[in-house]
């Protein structure tokens, strides 16, 4: 049974749903994309393969159904410490992180930082490796510097880029847009800014930062990524450092929509594997 809650944490109230929480169930934290939702995962409520799991899929703020942050910080950091506060609401004493686009760079992160040893895996759905993942956060940048991003993310983004470019071949990227209309420009143009930071170049080095700390973690992981969308400096990247990889296909840059069937049984061989299912 599929439970939807508001939880009022920090500064504004954040919308989750999830399954039972039940023991000695595997618990998995989904955390969606920049300008998305938790609407990018509905085939995991409807997947056989996830029947045997607890699934939480929040909305994060500034996102979906979650309100905006009342002091106006969406930083990649606040929105971390606000996931950590939503494991402490729901008592979630350990769980896997599946991370799609930002997604993958926060599960990333809060992995990296986590001294309590909660997180037993990662799934990093086409996170920021390399300098070459920038998806569209240099054309953020650009619009804002010049003074037009409203314009621009209201009608070039939306309307011209998703959803009659990607939409046209892409259903989801129609679900994209669907998302999109509940993100707040504030929120959207504020982690945008962070991943262009976060995925320049580090000194001497293929990857960025993301690359770096997702490379460095001791535990188990996959990243994942679809046959059409990832980019080749990436892909040479991931067998470069020796990084576990599947790639779905045909699968833009969500492959746990384009390819859902797969990907919900690969997810779930994934955490078998790792000793927790």
């Amino acid at each position: 049974m599929i439970q939807e809650r508001i939880l009022q944490i920090e500064d504004g109230w954040l919308f989750v749903r999830h399954s039972e929480l039940h023991k000695p169930r595997s618990v998995l934290l989904f955390v969606h994309g920049l300008g998305e939702s938790g609407l990018c995962f509905k085939e995991a409520f409807e997947s056989r393969d996830m029947n045997e799991y607890s699934l939480v899929v929040p909305d994060m703020m500034g996102y979906g159904r979650s309100s905006s942050a009342a002091g106006g910080d969406f930083s990649v950091e606040s929105q971390i410490r606000r996931l950590w506060r939503l494991v402490d609401l729901l008592h979630l004493e350990s769980f896997y992180v599946v991370g799609h686009s930002l997604g993958g760079d926060i599960g990333t992160f809060m992995a990296s930082s986590d001294t309590r040893h909660r997180i037993k895996g990662l799934v990093n759905i086409e996170g920021d490796l390399t300098p070459h993942d920038i998806f569209f956060s240099n054309k953020v940048i650009i619009a804002a510097e010049e003074g037009r991003f409203t314009e621009w993310f209201e009608q070039e983004f939306k309307e011209e880029i998703v959803f009659k470019g990607w939409g046209s071949q892409w259903p989801s990227c129609r679900r994209y847009y669907a998302s999109l209309q509940f993100a707040t420009p504030e929120a959207f143009l504020a982690n945008a800014k962070e991943i262009y930071e976060k995925t320049q170049a580090l000194p001497g080095r293929r990857e960025c930062l993301t690359g770096f700390t997702y490379a460095a973690l001791k535990m188990p992981k996959i990243f994942c990524w679809g046959s059409e969308s990832l980019a080749r400096g990436t892909q040479e990247f991931l067998e470069f450092a020796s990084l576990h990889h599947r790639k779905f296909e045909p699968a833009f840059h969500w492959p746990m929509i384009d390819q859902a069937e797969r990907f919900y049984a690969f997810l779930s061989e994934f955490i078998k594997r790792s000793g927790e299912g």
